[in-house]
């Protein structure tokens, strides 16, 4: 008899006790990922510290020069079989006249336009990318009778 019960006691729960602890971990990680996202969703949504009041950005009366972002350009390069290319930028303007409607988008055609004359060995190496960065700043001066300051180029991606 104590063959009989040392065979048959060495399991310790089998599948009742496997499905009983599935059951349980899965009610746990459940509860654990919906009160994470509740908590999350409130973060997200309410407004935090002192600048959560105010809803119109802080402009200084004394400034000699504004930024401008423009619209990502997504264009593809001269040539056949030619890679596409992806282009944040932003401009520093040498004044501060009031922006008129759609002048980021007219300075984001004339990039459009700039690289599709392009092809992708008159970009590459640093080289390349400071010419490609010099004659959009000359265009966007001729655009804009010498109003821009500066260019920065966020990202540009090849692909």
């Amino acid at each position: 008899m104590a063959k009989e019960k040392s065979e048959k006691g060495g399991g310790g729960g089998g599948l009742t006790g496997f499905l009983i602890a599935l059951v349980l971990l899965t009610i746990v990680g459940g509860g654990a990922g919906f009160l994470a996202g509740s908590q999350l969703k409130r973060n997200l949504t309410a407004p935090h510290g002192p600048e959560a009041a105010v809803s119109e950005p802080k402009v200084d009366k004394n400034a000699t020069a504004q930024l401008l972002e423009m619209p990502a350009v997504v264009t593809n390069l001269a040539g056949e079989k030619a890679p596409w290319v992806r282009l944040e930028a932003s401009v520093l303007l040498a004044d501060t006249k009031p922006i008129i409607p759609g002048f980021a988008a007219q300075l984001a055609d004339d990039a459009t336009a700039l690289l599709r004359t392009l092809n992708l060995s008159q970009i590459a190496g640093p080289a390349g990318f400071q010419h490609f960065r010099e004659e959009l700043l000359q265009r966007f001066n001729t655009r804009t009778t010498g109003r821009v300051k500066e260019l920065t180029i966020q990202s540009m991606i090849i692909e």
